[in-house]
């Protein structure tokens, strides 16, 4: 697919918006609303252009953002877990290993 420059303004505005607010829950449907486009083009362009799919960006931002509190905060291991999206601790630390080989209290140790 070849993809516009407004195409492309339209997908940093959806990345900037969970970047912004990454421990909210978008549907697809929201955030092609917010781009411009429909479902289907929202999901084919973002993964063309950033290499991955939206909830597959939207999980690892919000990993990388736990990772670094739990580096440089104290904050306890459930906050961070909620403002990273996770209902469940046991969740998140599910999460957290799969992507970094350990858990976050390991990592904080």
């Amino acid at each position: 697919m070849k993809l516009t420059a407004y195409d492309i303004e339209c997908l940093q505005t959806v990345k900037n918006k969970m970047d912004e607010d990454s421990s909210r829950h978008y549907s697809i449907h929201d955030l092609a609303g917010l781009a411009g486009m429909g479902s289907t083009k929202l999901k084919a362009a973002f993964k063309q252009y950033f290499g991955m799919g939206v909830y597959t960006y939207l999980q690892d931002e919000r990993m990388r953002k736990a990772k670094v509190l739990l580096e440089t905060t104290e904050k306890p291991i459930k906050l961070i877990a909620k403002g990273a999206g996770f209902a469940y601790v046991t969740n998140f630390n599910t999460a957290f290993k799969r992507k970094y080989g350990r858990t976050p209290g390991t990592l904080r140790k």
